[in-house]
């Protein structure tokens, strides 16, 4: 059995790549935790403790796995003086893997009575403390990723990551099925897998080709059409435009903004109008009633931008009013026009 348990350890660290890492439940990663155990330790403490010749606190051994090394640890002598032997003896068990990380700890506090035997022993109560997952590659970082109910990720949890290139995992993130396990290595590849389902790479290598942006109240016309119709209706932005122009091109503009007078709303227009481009610009008055139709005889790119509306988004003052804003006492002196 102890050598069936250290082969697990072994294989699991081989397939640790991604596919069947042990981390889908508590057990299953205690159970490969105590086949990567190596060496123990243990060490005893009393407030009136002394040595005398041929005495010692600790005792340390080796050996395949924790219960082997559990047992060695508590059969081999420990002897010590007390010079009151009423005082609390303190004993403490770290058991540490390959990479001398203490994975499981515990300990007990027991009287002279129960240590010699005279009043039943004592028990350590040993718990894992964190496993060791081995990568075929060497890691440099790596993160539990949180999700949301809508699986995506609200935080990120580090895990530590020793000195070897091992993750050091926690057994409470086992199985859990809101978590991602993301490692980074040291060749720059990054692997990512449910914890609940540690057997796929999830990650995906995304390539952004096609994308778009938008500014507010920017208005952009590429076509290549002898007549672009552009109409506008804006409530919140003084509109512009960004005309890339064929030779010849007729651009109809309708822009209206929308303005609330006495509680009625109504649609308004700008009084003029100017452009400026690569090879012509140009500025007048825009039609009362309807759109106005530019005319570009050279191909380029135009911007246009529209004026003197007689209401819209009219700008208002800033606050002039006393305001404490938690730096001290002030007031804003110019109005902006």
């Amino acid at each position: 059995m102890k050598k069936f348990i250290a082969i697990v350890c072994a294989v699991a660290n081989m397939v640790a790549a991604i596919a069947g890492l042990p981390i889908m439940s508590q057990d299953q990663v205690r159970e490969y935790a105590l086949g990567c155990v190596v060496r123990g330790y243990r060490v005893v403490n009393a407030t009136s403790m002394e040595l005398q010749p041929g005495e010692k606190s600790w005792v340390e051994v080796y050996g395949d796995n924790a219960e082997e090394i559990l047992d060695q640890l508590l059969k081999s002598p420990i002897k010590y003086t007390l010079g009151n032997p009423g005082d609390v003896i303190r004993g403490n068990i770290w058991l540490y893997d390959k990479y001398g990380n203490a994975i499981f700890y515990g300990g007990a506090e027991y009287s002279a009575a129960e240590a010699s035997g005279k009043a039943g022993g004592p028990t350590y109560a040993i718990s894992l403390n964190r496993a060791v997952i081995t990568f075929e590659k060497k890691a440099t970082s790596a993160e539990v990723l949180v999700l949301d109910e809508k699986g995506k990720t609200i935080r990120a949890i580090p895990l530590d990551v020793d000195d070897y290139g091992n993750v050091l995992f926690n057994p409470w993130f086992a199985g859990v099925p809101n978590g991602i396990l993301s490692v980074k290595f040291d060749d720059g590849t990054i692997v990512t897998t449910r914890l609940s389902y540690p057997y796929e790479d999830i990650s995906e290598r995304v390539n952004e080709e096609i994308s778009d942006w938008a500014i507010e109240g920017h208005y952009v016309s590429r076509s290549p059409k002898n007549v672009v119709y552009i109409d506008i209706v804006e409530t919140q932005n003084l509109p512009t435009i960004f005309i890339e122009a064929v030779a010849g091109q007729k651009v109809v503009i309708n822009v209206q903004g929308l303005v609330q007078a006495d509680g009625q709303p109504f649609l308004e227009r700008p009084l003029n109008f100017a452009y400026i481009g690569e090879n012509e610009s140009g500025s007048g008055m825009m039609p009362s009633d309807g759109p106005i139709t530019l005319q570009f005889d050279t191909a380029g790119k135009y911007r246009v931008r529209f004026t003197d509306w007689p209401n819209f988004m009219k700008p208002g003052y800033l606050y002039m009013g006393p305001y404490e804003d938690g730096m001290g006492k002030g007031s804003v002196e110019n109005p902006v026009q």
